[in-house]
């Protein structure tokens, strides 16, 4: 969806330009953390993702949504589908986390269900009553 001419640019100059994100891949989002967050889409003019909380045990998806110059975007994986460390790494002072496997595992998990339609948010679990 096209930014309006008074919406900011990106924080960051080398960072991807929010008209360029692409619905069900992964990024590398610099808001005030740096976060590993699947773009969903557009909603009202906001960017709409879901970022890993890998902070929190075991590791869960929160839903965020940022207007274009809020935040900052780069792309998680390279052309041949490897983790961007180099990037992370320089956005984590002094060094990156030792669990870094299991975020880009979870994001690539997150990814396959996102992509399959199926959001264990939106699955009833229950199915709901028969009427006749």
């Amino acid at each position: 969806m096209p930014r309006d001419k008074k919406n900011k640019p990106p924080k960051d100059p080398l960072s991807l330009d929010p008209d360029s994100l692409q619905q069900g891949e992964l990024y590398i989002c610099k808001i005030k953390l740096v976060k590993l967050a699947l773009f969903e889409g557009w909603n009202d003019d906001m960017c709409c993702f879901s970022l890993l909380r890998e902070e929190s045990t075991p590791m869960r998806w929160s839903e965020a949504r940022y207007l274009p110059g809020e935040f900052s975007a780069f792309e998680a994986f390279d052309p041949m589908g490897n983790p961007k460390l180099s990037l992370w790494e320089n956005m984590h002072k002094p060094r990156i986390s030792g669990n870094w496997f299991e975020k880009f595992e979870e994001a690539r998990r997150k990814q396959r269900v996102w992509i399959a339609g199926i959001d264990r948010d939106d699955v009833d679990l229950v199915p709901p009553p028969h009427v006749d």
